[in-house]
């Protein structure tokens, strides 16, 4: 377990950090000003996916698995926000009460290189955990972007305080790697996405989390796709009554004209 320290310097820090970005931020976006400019009108896009698993008689669950990810968008600056929520009652015993939101700022979102500010935030009945506060300053790098593949990674350096139901929490400093994936399979009709993510402290090296979300979307129209979503999760640090690991599979719909 990593020992506590006062986060109110890295907090600082990070602010500095965001305040030398956006001063240095026209010279950053030197390249796009020097063309014609064109209309930089503001844009939104979302996707919503949902499932439902409902059982009664000799098994008695309830499953709800629910996302939420919108993007607010223009050739400076790029918001990004998902929300996660699944609830579970197995039995008239509540399990799962997951909550899961990710915010990223993003300046020059079209380039192949750029800065970003991000925060995290959890609770987790399942892994007993109170809540996870973990704001984080870093860069994105695009490493494909064609019509049927694209591929994106972030990097960040964090600051992760979490604490817990019934044990200890803890106070870290981390490095997070986010890796994105879209590839189209079928034209119009498949695609496959996946979300990895890989958070290590650099004070403790057994302290991380892995997480990895593939999914198959299955286009019915533009907007509307059924899909079959696998999570599976490791937390390195729970309580002990706890598993470190966990994996989940649903079948839903999607919504929504993010691609």
């Amino acid at each position: 377990m990593t020992k506590q320290f006062k986060h109110t310097n890295f907090c600082v820090l990070i602010k500095r950090l965001v305040l030398v970005i956006l001063i240095f931020s026209p010279f950053l976006g030197s390249a796009q000003t020097d063309q014609v400019k064109q209309k930089d009108s503001l844009r939104f896009k979302y996707k919503l996916n949902a499932s439902l698993r409902l059982q009664r008689g000799r098994i008695n669950q309830l499953l709800v698995p629910a996302s939420l990810h919108t993007k607010l968008f223009n050739k400076t600056l790029e918001l990004s926000l998902l929300g996660n929520y699944t609830y579970q009652k197995l039995f008239n015993n509540q399990m799962q009460d997951e909550k899961y939101a990710r915010g990223i700022l993003s300046f020059f979102p079209k380039n192949n290189i750029r800065p970003m500010v991000g925060f995290i935030y959890e609770s987790s009945r399942l892994y007993q955990m109170k809540s996870r506060h973990s704001p984080g300053i870093g860069f994105g790098l695009t490493l494909k972007n064609t019509t049927n593949h694209k591929l994106k990674i972030n990097a960040f350096a964090s600051y992760d305080q979490t604490e817990f139901e019934n044990i200890e929490g803890y106070a870290t400093l981390r490095t997070n790697f986010i890796v994105f994936g879209k590839h189209l399979l079928v034209k119009d009709k498949l695609q496959f996405d996946y979300t990895l993510y890989y958070f290590q402290s650099v004070q403790d090296g057994t302290n991380y989390t892995f997480r990895f979300e593939p999914k198959l979307l299955f286009k019915l129209n533009k907007i509307l796709s059924l899909t079959t979503n696998v999570n599976y999760r490791y937390e390195s640090i729970i309580d002990p009554t706890n598993k470190r690991n966990n994996l989940f599979m649903t079948v839903g719909l999607q919504i929504g004209n993010m691609r």
